[in-house]
């Protein structure tokens, strides 16, 4: 299996993004805009989610028509300029990568990949839903939303190698290990135990958390533990559901644990969450 980005801490498998060299931005166009039809380079890599409107995004000399829900992804050497949008404005939310934004900087270079499976535009619902979490979390006023956005982003990649990057589609042990995400979706409130993952591959618990981290470099506690915390974020923002029932809800077996995984994983705590709703 190809790795997107190397997702880095060993088991705790977190992309960490230095904020410093993260940038996150909205931004609209209009075909008044002097720059418009100006070819440019920028530094750092980019995806850009179209919020609204539609274009004809030229890069590297390639026409490519985009519209509200796709993704584009491209690095500092293309170079690219809109031929044409609609009559809507456009706006695009940007995310940016530099050199230095993961810890390990060698696999800073395996983004180009996604570049070169998907031709720069990614048309994908899936995808689209994950960028477009994380673009609700970059312009809300949540605590902790660095942490929120590292952890969609972590299933951003883990989601887009699926996708794309994945080199034997034959192979049974790999399409039963990519199956397994489709498990831990249907039930992402409450979580796919160990042992019921490894029973499902046909492995041991321990070889089946070896594969796992080999196949998503991600451990398969740790992308458990992301998994429940979001839907316990969604509950928190969209239900009146007290805390305690939102733990259970979601397939703690304690408070503590719940209070313990949260911060973990959002670096704030549920109260927190609650008191800026």
């Amino acid at each position: 299996m190809i790795k997107l980005i190397q997702i880095n801490k060993g088991d705790e498998g977190m992309i960490v993004l230095d904020r410093s060299n993260f940038i996150c931005n909205v931004m609209t166009k209009t075909r008044d805009d002097p720059l418009f039809k100006t070819d440019m380079t920028f530094p750092g890599s980019r995806l850009c989610y179209i919020v609204q409107g539609n274009a004809v995004w030229r890069i590297n000399g390639v026409d490519r028509r985009v519209e509200a829900g796709d993704i584009v992804a491209f690095n500092e050497m293309q170079r690219r300029r809109f031929t044409d949008h609609g009559e809507t404005e456009l706006k695009l939310f940007i995310m940016q990568f530099d050199r230095n934004a993961f810890a390990d900087r060698r696999y800073y270079h395996s983004f180009g990949r996604l570049i070169k499976a998907t031709d720069c535009v990614i048309k994908n619902e899936m995808l689209s839903n994950v960028v477009k979490e994380i673009f609700t979390e970059a312009t809300g006023d949540s605590k902790g939303k660095y942490d929120l956005i590292s952890a969609k982003m972590t299933e951003f990649f883990i989601k887009a190698q699926r996708l794309y990057l994945t080199t034997d589609h034959a192979d049974e042990a790999n399409g039963k290990m990519i199956g397994i995400l489709d498990r831990i979706e249907e039930k992402a409130g409450i979580g796919v135990s160990l042992s019921e993952a490894a029973r499902t591959v046909g492995l041991s618990e321990s070889a089946f958390s070896r594969s796992f981290s080999k196949h998503f470099g991600i451990s398969f506690k740790r992308y458990i533990m992301i998994k429940k915390t979001e839907k316990a974020v969604k509950l928190l923002k969209t239900t009146d559901l007290k805390v305690v029932d939102v733990a259970y809800e979601c397939g703690f077996n304690s408070i503590s644990g719940f209070y313990d995984t949260f911060k973990k994983i959002t670096g704030t705590t549920p109260d927190k969450i609650l008191s800026v709703i």
